[in-house]
């Protein structure tokens, strides 16, 4: 028998209980987190972002996938104007889908730092997750696109709440010029099932003329709350961008387009020069003349939540790890079984926004089981706080979970002992791992999980991001 992806003995604290689990006691591997020594964001604990939020700002899940994404470009030492773009996929694609992204196009004559979510200003909890974004910098220029995410909302609803995020904005960043950007065009409306986010190549033009009635629905609603935005431009006389317009204009084929919502590389550039000539205009920067610029990521924060509406299967929230373990696990070693979510930061303690990031991380979603990777540290009594001030966190935002303390690898045998005694004391799960080993093994991780939560071994299909109940249900 393959014994390579068995999880090891049991432990609870420091008491040894074999190799099955007795009582609270089991064994993990760790979720190896990458970390990055950054000099200080703008700073945690400034809470603005209260006076702006509704008075019931609690998550509530609106997509089968609820995500937020961060990625920075900014260097520590930059002194070059920070730019931060706002936004959902669209603003990703503009910079991980371009043949030439955003940051690229201006070369150093500025940086850019990203943040795009499937959440829009109406959500609830949508300032609040935002507001991590801002402190990370004193940024020169922010460009603001609330995405498609937030057009289910009436025209009033959405007019109050985009009015509201515009000026939490302005109060957060006042040093920072503010540009507004329109929600792009569709090449198809996703009204229908059968077209919603679907590859290319299964939209014909029967499938066009069966959901016209929509699609012209649709996208006279884009149009009217793309009106908000250029309403509020004119009143507040802030500059703007109409990617609408530009997309509008593209051919509804191949070329330009990936899916039904969606550009190809030459949209996406196309959208991208669009976007970097109104910034250059704006903040009156030179054309970046200097060779190809190659754009390396300094800090970056990634949250996925899965089948958000699924309240059948367990659920695992892994917070640490690098960005492509917890999903690899997710994949591969729970599939149809359980639900799984991830919080990652490429940075530790030190950060003045570790807590908050951890503290919004840990209201989002009920899990059953937290497997909790610390940063790495030297092992002194701030470290100590921090983690103590990390798991209480932890604890009283997802209060009916277990928590897994996930040893750490490498040189870490301080921090890892008192881990272990910490666990004792606190009804913790231990995960031991192979310190000598850099990142997790998930097939082990997930033998774990599953012993601890009592599941069967998977045999379905990993359950789809946006689906029904079960593995095998339809994206929505």
């Amino acid at each position: 028998m393959d014994m390579s992806h068995q999880p090891d003995k049991v432990r609870w604290g420091s008491t040894l209980c074999g190799s099955r689990i007795e009582g609270y006691g089991l064994r993990f591997l760790t979720l190896a987190l990458s970390l990055a020594a950054f000099g200080g964001g703008v700073g945690a604990g400034n809470e603005l972002y209260k006076k702006y939020e509704p008075a019931d700002s609690r998550p509530v899940p609106k997509e089968g996938v609820d995500w937020n994404r961060f990625i920075s470009n900014i260097p520590d030492d930059a002194s070059q104007p920070k730019v931060l773009m706002i936004g959902d996929s669209i603003c990703g694609g503009l910079n991980d889908s371009c043949p030439v992204p955003v940051q690229a196009i201006l070369g150093d004559t500025a940086y850019v730092a990203y943040w795009f979510s499937s959440k829009a200003c109406t959500d609830p909890d949508y300032i609040r997750a935002l507001s991590i974004a801002l402190e990370q910098y004193e940024y020169d220029m922010i460009t603001f696109n609330n995405g498609l995410h937030g057009h289910g909302a009436d025209e009033k609803t959405f007019s109050a709440a985009y009015e509201n995020t515009v000026d939490f904005i302005r109060a957060k960043c006042p040093k920072a010029k503010l540009m507004l950007v329109t929600s792009t065009f569709l090449r198809a409306y996703p009204t229908d099932p059968k077209l919603r986010l679907v590859g290319p190549e299964k939209i014909s033009e029967a499938q066009f003329e069966k959901t016209a009635k929509e699609y012209q629905s649709g996208l006279l609603r884009d149009r009217e709350l793309n009106g908000v935005v250029f309403k509020l431009a004119a009143e507040r006389n802030l500059p703007m961008v109409d990617l609408w317009k530009t997309a509008a204009s593209f051919p509804r084929t191949d070329e330009y387009w990936s899916d039904a919502v969606h550009f190809s590389k030459k949209g996406f550039g196309i959208l991208a020069e669009e976007l970097v000539l109104r910034i250059r205009e704006t903040s009156k920067l030179p054309e970046y003349q200097g060779k190809p610029f190659a754009c390396k990521t300094t800090r970056s924060m990634l949250n996925m939540m899965f089948n958000t509406f699924d309240n059948k299967h367990p659920r695992v929230f892994a917070v640490g790890g690098n960005v492509g373990s917890p999903d690899a696990l997710r994949k591969s070693s729970l599939k149809d079984v359980a639900n799984c979510g991830y919080w990652i930061m490429s940075f530790g303690y030190e950060h003045p926004s570790y807590m908050e990031c951890l503290d919004y991380a840990a209201s989002l979603l009920s899990a059953d089981l937290v497997l909790y990777n610390p940063p790495s540290g030297e092992s002194d009594d701030i470290w100590k706080q921090n983690f103590s001030k990390a798991f209480s966190i932890l604890r009283k935002g997802i209060p009916k979970a277990k928590i897994a303390l996930v040893m750490l690898p490498g040189n870490a045998k301080e921090i890892n002992d008192y881990m272990r005694g910490f666990a004792a004391s606190n009804k913790a799960f231990v995960i031991e791992t192979n310190t000598a080993k850099t990142r997790f093994d998930e097939k082990m991780l997930g033998e774990a999980a599953r012993q601890l939560l009592d599941m069967p071994e998977p045999k379905g299909k990993v359950m789809n991001s946006g689906s029904e109940l079960g593995p095998d249900g339809a994206i929505r």
